[in-house]
């Protein structure tokens, strides 16, 4: 029985040398605060000008390309933004998106100024064509027109190019 004592006194002393040299905290809490915000910023694009004429375009050829950039596109918004660019189909003819429109189709090139250029313009949206135009920032920007050949005389054609910006997030 004393050799059993001798082990719980030889304990005793172990548990009181660790409880002297080892940090211990008994009653620890944790406290936190929450903090809220609301983010704003807003995109605001446009483009100038808003309509070109390309006048007569010859079958099977180019169109007399824009230059000197003749368009404009604008972020006057408070953030960055990417911009993504589709076109639409005409009255009666198909956009062609890889520069090799066939019968009755015709395909639009940017030709320069955003990040992407030059670049067939396709239907599809989604397309992004310039990663980053800064908040109050502008970039200048030309197009061009290539047709097809074609199996009537058509009439005058008028298709549509949609500029899109997102929240740029790199």
């Amino acid at each position: 029985c004393k050799i059993e004592i001798n082990k719980i006194y030889a304990l005793f002393v172990v548990i009181m040398f660790l409880c002297a040299v080892m940090p211990m905290v008994l009653a620890a809490t944790t406290k936190e605060v929450t903090i809220t915000f609301n983010p704003t910023g807003s995109i605001d694009i446009n483009v100038s000008p808003s309509s070109h004429n390309f006048s007569s375009v010859s079958a099977g050829a180019w169109a007399t390309n824009t230059s000197g950039s003749t368009f404009t596109l604008y972020n006057n918004g408070t953030v960055a933004m990417s911009t993504s660019i589709n076109a639409s189909n005409s009255a009666n003819m198909t956009l062609n998106a890889d520069g090799t429109p066939g019968l009755n189709q015709y395909s639009v090139r940017l030709l320069s100024g955003l990040s992407q250029a030059p670049a067939w313009i396709p239907a599809a949206t989604g397309t992004n064509h310039d990663s980053n135009l800064g908040s109050n920032a502008n970039k200048g920007f030309d197009l061009g027109l290539k047709l097809g050949n074609i199996s009537v005389q058509h009439g005058w054609q008028t298709f549509t190019i949609t500029f899109t910006g997102s929240i740029y997030t790199p």
